[in-house]
């Protein structure tokens, strides 16, 4: 390399170093706009949904009492294993059981009524067989023939109504025995004690939909568990039935449930002044640690594109195609295209 060509590298290295100086140490010169740089890379993206709602048992059961009465046995306690059929509550059976004795001794008696107006009957209508004889024979006059009839006929209808007495003892009698066999109350179902809300003494209140407390215990069959979230209505039209769901609970740490979603509510609720829908999601692989009641947030994936590439949300524009032509012609200094 020649001395004059030497030379000339070593000024362009000056002059660049001078520039740069200049570009650093210079106060007044115009700071750019900060930027962040990434590859663009190959692989899936995934379009989701995201909500938050609790953990519920897909079949549970308020288990309430139909009688009045206070409690004497309470066999089971919260978080305890149930089978159908297994007794969870005992109520007092007293009174109920003095009532079923009460009245099958009013249906033994009524019974007694019948059989004596029965032998009662079978006497008035020989009495009046004979009297029917004895006038066609003209022996016997019409007055005594005709209170022969009315005893008979008054017979005949104080059989029935003695009847019907025993009809009305046995419907007592059955409510009364139905009435104590339910101081018993079993499960209906395979299960867990999610909740226990009373104690042996205190009186259960009749179960009716709008009462508190009159739920005793509520059954769960945590054998299949959901996530039921709350999705924004703007949302919600994307979501669909089997779309995968992952769920995390936020007293499971570090752990993810996969999911499919299985219902979506038709009816929306106001919540923070925003309509929002119910979306049950069914847990694929549930286990002991999870609790109804639970808060757990779901990630719905509602659209998967494999093996395209991907760029960060953040670089990413919508714009009508039209403003963004007229954007890039203003910054390039040309006249957009059909102007």
């Amino acid at each position: 390399m020649t001395l004059k060509k030497k030379l000339a590298i070593s000024a362009g290295i000056v002059v660049l170093l001078a520039i740069a100086a200049y570009a650093v140490f210079n106060p007044g010169r115009k700071s750019g706009t900060e930027v962040y740089v990434t590859k663009v890379e190959g692989g899936d993206v995934v379009s989701v949904v995201t909500s938050s709602g609790e953990v519920q048992a897909r079949t549970k059961v308020n288990i309430s009492s139909n009688i009045f009465g206070a409690i004497v046995a309470l066999p089971v306690k919260e978080g305890d294993i149930v089978r159908k059929g297994d007794v969870l509550v005992r109520i007092d059976p007293e009174r109920y059981s003095a009532e079923a004795h009460s009245l099958e001794a009013s249906l033994r008696m009524a019974r007694v009524g019948v059989e004596q107006e029965e032998n009662r009957h079978r006497t008035l209508e020989s009495q009046l067989r004979r009297a029917e004889g004895l006038r066609g024979q003209g022996i016997l006059p019409d007055e005594s023939y005709e209170q022969t009839r009315l005893a008979y006929d008054s017979s005949t209808i104080q059989l029935k109504s003695l009847k019907e007495q025993i009809s009305q003892a046995e419907a007592a009698l059955a409510k009364a025995k139905d009435e104590l066999a339910k101081t018993v109350i079993y499960s209906p179902i395979d299960g867990k004690v999610t909740q226990l809300n009373t104690e042996v003494g205190e009186q259960v209140i009749v179960g009716t939909t709008n009462v508190p407390g009159s739920t005793i215990m509520v059954i769960s069959d945590m054998g299949e568990v959901l996530a039921e979230v709350d999705v924004d209505e703007s949302q919600v039209v994307k979501v669909r039935v089997g779309q995968p769901a992952k769920v995390t609970v936020d007293a499971v740490e570090k752990y993810d449930y996969r999911g499919r979603v299985s219902e979506i509510r038709n009816s929306a609720r106001k919540k923070q002044d925003v309509n929002v829908f119910g979306v049950k999601a069914q847990l694929e692989n549930p286990d002991n640690r999870l609790r109804p009641g639970m808060s757990a947030r779901a990630r719905i994936e509602i659209e998967r594109r494999e093996k395209v590439l991907r760029v960060p949300i953040q670089a990413v524009l919508e714009k009508p195609e039209k403003a963004l032509a007229e954007e890039i012609a203003k910054a390039s200094g040309k006249k957009p295209a059909g102007a």
